[in-house]
């Protein structure tokens, strides 16, 4: 069964493949648009320090995760037409590369399994957030929140 512990040992080669090839950002003590599925929906970007988060239209808070971290690893297969925003917390690194040559990089060194991993992981995260939040009264969805 797959664990809720973020799986950092396939990020870690992940991370070692594509960080050759990502254009660096650094933002320091500020709140700053990383990534907005209107200006950049074809990349794919990995946060290596800092706290972000995933903002839909209007601003409304998705969610809010800690790096390591990797946003748009199946863009290159799949186009999400879905406005998001992913947004710095404060301090943040990482970088950011075209979502098709992230794809052609996976292929080339055989890291299918990592990215699988990693989304399986990302897609357990999400579920267990919508469990939190649907389906329950508002005493619940309270007491689930401060629980987690």
């Amino acid at each position: 069964m797959l664990s809720v512990v973020k799986p950092l040992q396939e990020f870690g080669k992940l991370d070692k493949c594509l960080s050759r090839y990502g254009t660096r950002f650094e933002f320091n003590n500020e709140k700053q648009v990383i990534f907005s599925s209107d200006v950049n929906s074809e990349d794919t970007f990995v946060i290596l320090e800092g706290v972000i988060s995933l903002r839909r239209e209007e601003n409304v808070l998705i969610g809010i995760t800690q790096a390591p971290y990797i946003m748009g690893l199946a863009d290159g297969l799949m186009k999400n037409d879905i406005p998001y925003k992913l947004i710095s917390e404060g301090n943040c690194t990482g970088y950011h590369l075209p979502a098709k040559q992230t794809i052609t990089l996976i292929e080339q060194n055989q890291l299918w399994r990592d990215a699988f991993y990693w989304l399986a992981w990302q897609n357990r995260i999400l579920e267990l957030r919508d469990v939190q939040l649907i389906g329950h009264n508002s005493y619940e969805q309270i007491r689930a929140t401060l629980l987690s």
